[in-house]
């Protein structure tokens, strides 16, 4: 053998070496099964967990998860009977509850509230069917005024067409946006007597 060949066949050794840091090692009744370190999966560490995970003890929760009490469309009456808002109003709130109204609620029922009638729905509620609701309107504002948790309970179990935004939303930042809703209701609904 010559010392080029010598040279290819070390060099081709390396690079075979480099691809598997230990490659064709038996492993019982599966020939040549590869244990790379580098790759979390083929961790003898990892064999305990390739069931998946336990399910918890019936009846557990999560330290941050709260149970809704209220059924999707039954529970709009009791909820409004119920709950009340936690969160002062207070400026500071209704600029937070703006902000997410904005995010999340725009879209459909306007930046103005108007739903069907507002310029500034999205595109795509444009070309909807139903858009979303007027918030504006002296039925919805009586709601937001006098009996705030059904508002929340919509924004949390959604209503018709509209779906739930529990999972984007933390109840507080939902009650934060029933009091946003609240003053767009108060623009088009001024108290008796301040005309």
């Amino acid at each position: 053998m010559n010392r080029n060949s010598i040279l290819r066949a070390a060099v081709a050794t390396l690079i075979l070496s480099a691809c598997n840091i230990e490659g064709g090692l038996p492993a019982g009744d599966k020939p040549f099964v590869s244990f790379n370190r580098l790759d979390m999966d083929d961790s003898p560490a990892t064999e305990a967990q390739e069931e998946g995970a336990q399910l918890p003890p019936v009846g557990s929760l999560h330290s941050q998860q709260h149970v809704y009490p209220f059924a999707k469309l039954a529970g709009r009456a009791p909820a409004g009977d119920t709950l009340k808002n936690p969160l002062p109003m207070t400026a500071e709130n209704l600029a937070f509850g703006q902000r997410k109204y904005n995010t999340y609620c725009a879209p459909c029922h306007g930046l103005d509230g108007l739903g069907p009638m507002s310029k500034t729905r999205s595109d795509a509620t444009n070309r909807g069917v139903m858009p979303g609701n007027n918030l504006t309107d002296a039925r919805v504002y009586g709601i937001a005024k006098d009996r705030p948790g059904e508002i929340f309970h919509v924004i949390t179990a959604g209503s018709a067409i509209m779906g739930s935004y529990a999972g984007q939303l933390e109840p507080l930042e939902r009650w934060a946006i029933v009091h946003y809703v609240r003053t767009l209701g108060t623009a088009q609904n001024p108290p008796a007597g301040s005309q």
